[in-house]
């Protein structure tokens, strides 16, 4: 199956070079030199920038009016920017050291400022929910590691909402911040997964709250099918559905750590709100 028209990313200007594709995906036994205990998927190949007919069906128009079902990639506004950097969290490579951080009266105050400044087009105030700041390593292929059993899960959905496939649509979306030193990556397949279950007919038995079925039932029957991956640099931030999409990070082709912060809320993507974020 070639690239469908589904999720679509709104860019700033000059940014939409950040954008690529895989050659499809993989089911490999390994990441990050961890054995995985599930069956586990990764994008294959090498990353390709796509074709013009490829970027308009990824690339939201600035006309367009966007919910908080597609994807963004944005800068900080610039205050906001200039007192992360004062905190300069990226270059402290310990977690005692971040959770210090973290405790201070300046992190709470700027963690609140930014998600009131996101939440300016929200259709729900008060529904964020920060997470803690995570450090991660550098030059993993994929981030997210299963703690409790020890392994690097690969693509995936999350399930912080635990809603019902056909929920997932109202889930909370996320901003992510990348306040890391290097650039970090958003990996995602580009169609929604509710639509993804829906290609395979009878939904409760292949949806509800565990999605593996529905993941692993397309990766097999599409393998072909690209991965997107979107470059975030840091003081950038991605806002993504990320209960709805099957995604990953990565910190690919790095030598700092990943530092970032990530808040769930219910964050739309209409024109006036970037239009501020980039004036």
């Amino acid at each position: 199956m070639n690239l469908q028209q589904g999720i679509r990313i709104f860019v700033d200007k000059g940014l939409s070079n950040r954008i690529e594709l895989s050659l499809g995906t993989q089911e490999v036994k390994e990441i990050n030199g961890w054995p995985c205990k599930n069956r586990c998927f990764l994008p294959k190949g090498e990353w390709r920038l796509p074709s013009d007919e490829e970027m308009k069906l990824l690339v939201l128009p600035e006309k367009d009016r966007s919910t908080f079902n597609d994807v963004a990639l944005v800068k900080l506004p610039k205050k906001l920017r200039q007192r992360f950097e004062a905190l300069n969290m990226g270059a402290h490579g310990t977690r005692q050291e971040l959770e210090r951080i973290s405790q201070t009266p300046k992190y709470k105050n700027l963690v609140n400022d930014t998600i009131n400044y996101f939440e300016r087009s929200s259709p729900q105030i008060g529904t964020a929910i920060p997470h803690n700041i995570f450090l991660g390593d550098a030059n993993l292929t994929t981030t997210t590691f299963n703690k409790r059993d020890e392994f690097f899960i690969g693509l995936h959905l999350d399930s912080f909402e635990s809603r019902e496939t056909p929920d997932k649509l109202i889930a909370r979306n996320r901003f992510c911040i990348n306040l890391g030193l290097e650039p970090r990556y958003l990996l995602f397949i580009n169609i929604q997964f509710d639509k993804i279950a829906n290609l395979f007919g009878s939904q409760p038995v292949l949806g509800g709250q565990n999605p593996y079925p529905v993941m692993h039932a397309f990766f097999d029957k599409y393998p072909e099918y690209p991965v997107t991956r979107v470059r975030i640099d840091p003081m950038e931030v991605y806002i993504a559905p990320t209960e709805n999409i099957i995604h990953d990070g990565s910190t690919i082709g790095t030598a700092s750590p990943d530092v970032n912060l990530a808040v769930r809320g219910h964050f739309r993507l209409p024109k006036r709100f970037f239009l501020n974020l980039f004036g």
